[in-house]
């Protein structure tokens, strides 16, 4: 219990945001009606450019009209892989098949754990 109440004594800030928060989202959603809030809301004018947050919207918002835009420069090339040496190159990984079994390691005991 008196972990509870310190968790209350650091945290009563943010506890008391959060049920606000959570009130007025409830109290939102039971007393307004459905589709109530909707462009024909929304005064001329009053969602411009800057109101809008970054990367919101998608192509399928502007209906797919958006200009492509320029092509960025090559990549760097990737580091080689440390464990191919130039004796042995990197082999394609094989397709394992039921038919091709592999050879079973030592098995532990019944009910014990390794």
């Amino acid at each position: 219990m008196q972990a509870f109440i310190r968790y209350v004594r650091h945290h009563h800030l943010g506890m008391l945001a959060l049920f606000v928060a959570l009130g007025g989202t409830s109290y939102a959603a039971v007393k307004l009606p459905a589709k109530s809030v909707g462009t024909k809301q929304l005064k001329a004018g009053a969602v411009t450019g800057a109101k809008v947050r970054d990367h919101s919207l998608s192509a399928a918002d502007f209906g797919g009209q958006l200009p492509a835009g320029a092509s960025g420069a090559q990549g760097a090339t990737g580091l080689p892989d440390p464990r191919a040496t130039p004796a042995q190159p990197a082999r394609p990984a094989q397709r394992a098949t039921r038919a091709c079994k592999g050879s079973r390691g030592p098995r532990a005991s019944k009910g014990s754990r390794a």
